[in-house]
């Protein structure tokens, strides 16, 4: 017997689940000697139902089962597993319009995407069912940056299953002596079951569909009508979605991903898009696949006439209307779930965050400032951007508190973090504290200064010690705290990180958040000071924005892979171009779904990238038409 593999069900406890538990355990999909651990997630409410399908599962004496998981945590169901099969969604009844039915959903699969991009092996295969489908596995893949985009798929495999039965009952054959239909687009009622290419065997003669039906208009109205249809006429009927038919295109579409695609065939699937067929890149679209060893390639080169091209785009239109409507709920999301935090709070005995009431797409909740130390006098890290505002918090704290400052520690000289230091020592009225910051021997790019509202010299803005941590150590004590100072460059060449001997934690400015990704100016830098705050070993983070860090590990592991992860799609989009690409295609073609306002600094991070990626001898710049390319021997 082979070693399990672990597959998770999302919706278990539903009727679909409760159909594929038997050909799942039997060995009917993954062979009779692969053995397998099945993930049982489901909501709350529903474990009940969902221990009534595992007493069955139980009592069936299936041998290839070695155990089974239900849980209700998104973290226990998606550990480690090697396939995901999305099933579990808010349910499509027969009123239910479609934008409706995403918005209901869009909240669920960005939840259990950062889950399966956290948890889950990156090797990870999935397969997302519940509707709308295709648009779910794109929210699902934006919110899995780690996992390799070719690993996420959506069924259209029951399409595909339907328009065969469609012809199938019209020539009177059987379903299996029909090859090569295509399923294009969403699964939805846009979608385009193409027969131009299909051929049956009748009486041992294989020929074309279209030859054998000899009715062009039926093949264009009334079976592209009973497919689109097919969903609605059975929850017309049922009263209830379709469950038989979708477990079987299930194992279909499984079988055929485990086992491959017979040679010169090819089936349906909806996989992430390439730019095949003038289809938008990221979206999750329907093609003719064929796989071996597992990976699936679009089919290429197929001619396709003039009506077809505009089936296509009808479908495709859709589906770039779905992913705005997505990524409006996800933005209303981002901006309405971001973890709430206090304006003032004791973080632990040594440490008081006072925040810098100047929250933004790029501070999130704003700036974070910390009070530490125990005694009267403590120090300040970070003074914020200047807000009166946060200086009012500041000094009521202050006050309350019966404290004053010792210094002010500065992580780096952009101007959320320093624009407030003036407005601070005014407030105590102490012009010569020592403020500490690392001294920038570059000066950032003009264009930068410029658009931060700085001077030519951010070094100007104050009147800094400058510590030069590298070539000695800067320490600095506090009562009850002894804070070191780290050069930690790559997010500005300034960083300093500060570790709080006490606690064994690590202050991190900008280069760990608490919630997202950070920009940088050099990646090769950043990469190498994560991997040195990852040796550190810090039992909790306290970073410039977000909340406290509790799993810094996790956390540290996660931003390279995320790092390694947009290297890996940059050189995907090199390899696709013949003449090269400038910075601003790759945004495109990398940040599928980014708002107008992120796109400067997704730009930025790609040049950051590229540059890396140069220092590696992986790229390399053509001066002649100020593109990028892969170098000759990095394919």
């Amino acid at each position: 017997m082979k070693d399990p593999v672990r597959i998770v069900i999302t919706g278990a406890a539903g009727q679909i689940a409760y159909l594929l538990m038997h050909p799942l355990c039997n060995g009917d999909i993954f062979g009779k000697d692969q053995t397998i651990i099945l993930h049982l997630f489901n909501t709350t409410r529903r474990m009940t139902a969902l221990q009534g399908l595992i007493m069955e599962i139980v009592d069936s004496n299936y041998p290839l089962l070695k155990n089974i998981i239900s849980t209700d945590s998104e973290q226990i169901a998606f550990q480690d597993v090697d396939f995901a099969i999305f099933l579990g969604s808010v349910p499509r009844k027969d009123a239910t319009h479609r934008k409706e039915l995403l918005n209901d959903n869009v909240k669920i699969f960005q939840s259990q995407g950062i889950a399966l991009d956290k948890f889950a092996k990156k090797t990870v295969k999935v397969l997302v069912v519940s509707n709308p489908a295709n648009t779910n596995c794109y929210i699902l893949a934006r919110c899995a940056p780690s996992i390799p985009r070719e690993n996420f798929t959506c069924l259209t495999h029951l399409d595909h299953n339907r328009a065969r039965t469609q012809i199938a009952s019209r020539l009177q054959v059987l379903p299996d002596t029909i090859k090569n239909i295509i399923i294009w687009g969403n699964h939805s009622s846009t979608v385009f079951p193409d027969v131009h290419f299909a051929t049956v065997s009748i009486d041992n003669r294989k020929t074309s569909v279209y030859e054998a039906v000899q009715n062009d208009n039926w093949l264009r109205d009334d079976f592209i009508a009973a497919v689109r249809k097919r969903g609605g006429d059975i929850i017309a009927a049922r009263k209830l979605t379709s469950s038989i038919s979708v477990a079987k295109a299930i194992v279909d579409h499984l079988k055929s991903w485990w086992y491959g695609t017979n040679e010169n065939e090819w089936i349906s699937m909806g996989v992430i898009s390439d730019g095949s067929y003038g289809v938008e890149k990221g979206l999750v679209f329907s093609y003719p696949v064929q796989i071996k060893n597992g990976k699936i390639s679009i089919v290429q080169n197929l001619k396709l006439d003039n009506w077809s091209i505009e089936m296509i785009d009808k479908t495709h239109k859709e589906l770039i209307e779905e992913k705005h409507d997505a990524l409006q709920k996800i933005h209303l999301i981002m901006t309405t779930n971001l973890v709430k935090l206090q304006t003032i709070e004791q973080l632990s005995p040594l440490v008081l965050r006072v925040l810098g009431c100047n929250p933004s797409p790029m501070t999130l909740q704003g700036t974070n400032t910390y009070l530490i130390g125990k005694g009267r006098n403590r120090l300040l890290l970070d003074a914020g951007q200047g807000v009166p505002a946060y200086v009012d918090e500041l000094k009521n704290t202050m006050k309350k508190n019966n404290i004053g400052l010792q210094a002010i520690l500065i992580t780096h000289w952009h101007p959320d973090h320093i624009y407030g230091i003036k407005d601070v020592l005014k407030l105590i009225d102490k012009p010569d504290l020592p403020v500490f910051k690392r001294k920038l021997f570059e000066m950032p790019d003009l264009k930068k200064l410029q658009t931060y509202g700085m001077p030519d010299n951010p070094d100007e803005v104050a009147n800094f010690t400058f510590i030069n941590n590298g070539t000695e150590q800067f320490n600095i004590e506090t009562a009850g705290a002894h804070l070191k100072a780290i050069h930690t460059p790559g997010h500005t060449t300034d960083h300093l990180c500060f570790w709080l001997e006490e606690e064994q934690a690590l202050f991190s400015g900008d280069t760990i958040l608490g919630q997202g990704t950070t920009e940088f100016e050099d990646l090769y830098d950043y990469l190498n000071s994560l991997r040195l705050i990852l040796k550190m070993s810090p039992k909790r983070i306290y970073p410039g924005h977000g909340p406290v860090v509790e799993n810094p590990q996790q956390t540290l592991e996660h931003y390279i892979s995320h790092r390694q992860q947009r290297n890996n799609q940059i050189l995907d989009a090199l390899k696709q171009s013949n003449d090269g690409l400038d910075p601003n295609e790759i945004t495109k073609i990398v940040y599928t779904d980014l708002s107008e306002g992120l796109f400067h600094a997704a730009c930025h991070n790609v040049c950051n990238h590229l540059q890396m990626l140069e220092k590696e001898n992986l790229v390399c710049f053509n001066d002649q038409n100020k593109k990028w390319s892969l170098r000759v021997n990095s394919s």
